[in-house]
């Protein structure tokens, strides 16, 4: 396998970079100018990059998302097989459920729903623990081999069948293969108990805030009727006032109550007093006329009879309209004169139709009463019989709605002055209309029980420090039981691929391989070296046996990388992947990297490495 370019849009600070790579490609750069940047770029293009988790600790994914707001990833071209292959991937700033990945082989887009185990045959972790060395492998002591079993409780790690049984127990311990059992299932259990209980304080402590506001809102409303009580009790004169005031509105509501019945009455309105004063002076023009008609028919045999109807009238309508101001049977009287008018006309009217004249007066009558009518219909009423006995009426009628007008009107303007005068406000009313005491009373309730439930939260979200502090615990056990869960898990792997036992099918090429490194770099240790069949190293010097915890930290990291180096010899059966170096040989001096060196351009020969370095002088 061979990677041949990639392409940096934006990861961390490279920005649209692009790199090509040989069978050892060594790139020199200062600190801080990408070299570790660009190995993680590597690794995330083949396996991408952990979700941001809420309350989580600091990943990949937030420490190489570009500042800036630009895309975040790129792309790699490598040949494996024969077949060239190119991976484009861009990332989401927060989730890898939002990720953008397309896979090509040979130009055409392949399914790849996990790439970097489908290339490699290996999850992440343990591609990083083979194929990506860093200056890291000086740390601790003691084969790599040897913490398995230590993990996996193995007394004897030569004892394939033991170490398959004891490795299977350990691994379904941490997670069952089925079912929701094991340790890792169990944790998971209180991560996810302990953020769904955190997401409830946390909306708890939200809603808090608006408890507060509405709590600074019910304090103010309570100071503000405090205020209106204090100035009630201070001016109790303020009630006597308002009594005052509340009369005259009674005194208007009734002379409201009054036009109101008269507007029913009437609902079309009523005639103007002019109006009524020119249906009067039409009407006397019409019995004038009558008078004068009538005598002129005397000529006619009729005669005497009709003017005999005419003083009758005008005396009955005359005595009439003086008793309508003393009492009610005055109507009567002038209907009385009404119908003797009517007489009269009736008696004219044969008179013309048995060929006598009343010199014209007929037809003047007649459009006087047109217009009379004309009037009465502008008002929606039919023109009465007894006209003078309507006038009086509607006169009486006329005069009682302007009167109540006029008082609601002044009633009105000494109600607004009065109120002013005195300073009376809806507030006042209202306080001393008795709701104050009962309103407070009510918002001073609510205040205390929403003091309690204040209380109450409070105390609640007391456990808030406490649940994140073993939210973080709890997750960092979680993930230790998901590292050791896969650490067994491969190591378990691993032994299952040995077609034979331990010592003579596994550990023997293993430590074969190692100690054709370790020869091409003795010079860093001394005479002689052992590997035993958990892989623990020991060193000969001056006739002991020394075991790495006695070397210095360069010693140790040859030594590991060795012993890396030799498990991916016996790892990886077709072909092998490439290597990232990054920087590895930082602790040791210059005689012992030369011997270093000479291993890596050997092996280059047969495998790809990437080799970074910050200094000219460990430049392989």
């Amino acid at each position: 396998m061979k990677l041949l370019s990639c392409y940096v849009e934006g990861f961390g600070n490279l920005k649209k970079r692009e790199y090509t790579f040989d069978g050892l490609t060594v790139l020199t750069r200062e600190n801080g100018a990408g070299k570790t940047t660009l190995a993680s770029f590597i690794k995330a293009l083949f396996y991408g990059l952990p979700s941001v988790r809420a309350g989580g600790n600091f990943n990949d994914r937030q420490r190489f998302c570009p500042f800036d707001g630009s895309k975040f990833g790129g792309n790699i071209v490598f040949e494996k097989g024969g077949d060239v292959y190119r991976i484009e991937r861009f990332f989401d700033k927060k989730s890898e459920t939002r990720d953008e990945l397309t896979v090509y082989c040979n130009g055409r887009i392949i399914r790849a729903d996990d790439i970097g185990k489908q290339i490699f045959g290996l999850d992440a972790q343990s591609f990083v623990r083979t194929a990506f060395v860093t200056s890291e492998i000086t740390e601790g002591a003691g084969g790599a081999g040897k913490m398995l079993s230590r993990d996996a409780g193995l007394a004897d790690p030569a004892d394939f069948d033991a170490a398959i049984a004891a490795l299977d127990r350990r691994r379904k311990e941490l997670k069952a293969d089925r079912g929701k059992k094991g340790l890792i299932y169990d944790k998971k259990e209180e991560v996810e108990t302990l953020r769904s209980e955190i997401a409830q304080l946390r909306e708890r402590e939200r809603a808090l805030g608006a408890r507060y506001e509405e709590r600074g809102r019910l304090l103010e409303e309570i100071s503000a009727l405090e205020r209106v009580k204090e100035r009630e009790t201070q001016n109790k004169v303020i009630g006597a006032k308002l009594a005052v005031l509340d009369g005259i509105r009674g005194d208007i509501t009734v002379k409201r109550a009054e036009l109101a019945g008269i507007k029913e009455q009437f609902p079309s309105g009523l005639p103007s007093f002019d109006e009524l004063d020119t249906i009067a002076e039409k009407q006397t023009e019409t019995v004038r006329l009558s008078a004068l008609s009538e005598a002129s028919a005397q000529k006619q045999g009729s005669g005497k009879a009709r003017i005999a109807f005419l003083p009758l009238a005008l005396l009955l309508v005359a005595a009439g309209a003086w008793l309508c101001t003393v009492t009610l049977a005055g109507i009567v009287v002038i209907a009385l004169g009404a119908a003797a008018v009517a007489a009269f006309s009736y008696l004219t009217v044969k008179s013309k139709k048995s060929g006598g004249t009343d010199g014209g007066y007929f037809a003047e009558i007649a459009r006087l009463d047109g217009e009379i009518a004309e009037i009465f219909a502008r008002y929606k009423m039919r023109k009465p019989q007894d006209i003078s006995g309507a006038i009086r009426v509607l006169t009486q009628k006329r005069q009682l709605f302007e009167a109540l007008s006029a008082e609601v009107c002044n009633l009105e303007t000494r109600a607004k002055l009065y109120a002013e005068e005195n300073g009376l406000s809806v507030a006042d009313e209202r306080a001393c209309g008795g709701e104050v005491d009962g309103e407070l009373a009510d918002k001073r309730r609510k205040l205390g029980v929403l003091d309690g439930v204040i209380g109450w939260e409070e105390a609640d979200l007391e456990l808030l420090p406490d649940k994140l502090s073993r939210l973080e615990i709890a997750e960092e056990e979680l993930a230790a039981l998901t590292r050791k869960h896969e650490t067994v898990a491969a190591a378990e792997e691993f032994l299952k691929r040995a077609d034979g036992r331990i010592k003579e099918e596994y550990v023997s090429p293993v430590r074969g391989r190692f100690e054709f490194y370790a020869r091409e770099i003795k010079t860093a240790f001394g005479d002689k070296i052992y590997m035993d069949a958990d892989f623990a190293v020991s060193i000969e010097k001056n006739g002991s046996l020394m075991g790495e915890k006695y070397l210095s930290a360069g010693q140790r990291g040859v030594i590991n990388l060795c012993l890396r180096l030799a498990l991916m010899d016996n790892m990886y059966a077709g072909e092998k992947p490439f290597i990232i170096m990054d920087d590895p040989f930082v602790n040791l001096d210059e005689k012992n990297f030369e011997g270093c060196k000479r291993v890596i351009r050997a092996l280059s020969g047969q495998i790809q490495i990437i080799y970074f370095t910050c200094h000219e002088s460990r430049a392989i």
